[in-house]
C-alpha cells in the first residue's frame, strides 16, 4: 500500500510544481530505484518507448500552436516555437513518465497476492465493515432473499470478506 500511495506523491508533487525540473529528478530517482531493483534495461526500454512519442507529440502541438506561446524561440514559417507551450510540453511529459515510471517499478517489484492481502487488510478495517460485523447479508439471506451480484456467470465478491456473499461462503452454491 505504502507503493500506491508513493505513486500518487510523487505524481502529484510533478503536477502541483510550479516548473517542469521536478518530474524530471523524480523520473532520474525512478531510473536509481530500477537500477537498484536490477529493472534498469526494462525500465529504460519502457520509459523511452513512452518518451519520444509523447514528447515529439506534445512539443508539436503545445510549442508551435499552443495559444499561451507569447515569446517566439524559433520561426519555422508555417508555425513558430513558442517558450511557453514548450514549457507547459516539458511540464507534462515529465508528470506522465513520473506516473508512468513509478507505476511501472510498483508493478513489478510487487508481489500481487501481497498487494491483495494488504488490500483484504485494509477493507475488513474499514468502517463498514466494523459497522457490520460479521453478520454482513446474512439478515438478508435469512428472509429468503438470495441475489448474489453476477457478472458474467460469477460471483461478485463482497467488500467486507465473510460478509455472506463471498464465493467460499456456504450459503452460496452455483
Amino acid at each position: 500500500m505504502v507503493k500506491i500511495y508513493a505513486i500518487f506523491c510523487l505524481g502529484l508533487s510533478a503536477l502541483i510544481y510550479p516548473g517542469f525540473i521536478l518530474g524530471y529528478i523524480i523520473v532520474a530517482l525512478l531510473f536509481v530505484a530500477a537500477a537498484v531493483a536490477g529493472l534498469l534495461k526494462k525500465f529504460s526500454k519502457f520509459i523511452f518507448m513512452f518518451f519520444v512519442p509523447i514528447f515529439v507529440m506534445l512539443m508539436f502541438i503545445q510549442g508551435l500552436y499552443s495559444p499561451k506561446n507569447v515569446t517566439v524561440l524559433a520561426d519555422f514559417g508555417f508555425a513558430q516555437l513558442g517558450l511557453e507551450g514548450t514549457v507547459y510540453a516539458l511540464k507534462i511529459v515529465g508528470t506522465l513518465l513520473t506516473f508512468l515510471g513509478s507505476f511501472y517499478l510498483m508493478s513489478t517489484t510487487t508481489y500481487t497476492g501481497k498487494l491483495v492481502a494488504a488490500q483484504d487488510e485494509r477493507d475488513t478495517g474499514s468502517p463498514e465493515c466494523q459497522e457490520r460485523g460479521d453478520q454482513g447479508n446474512h439478515d438478508v439471506q435469512a428472509e429468503g432473499i438470495h441475489t448474489p451480484i453476477r457478472s458474467g456467470g460469477h460471483v461478485l465478491p463482497d467488500r467486507c470478506p465473510g460478509a455472506g456473499d463471498d464465493a467460499g461462503d456456504q450459503g452460496i452454491r452455483d
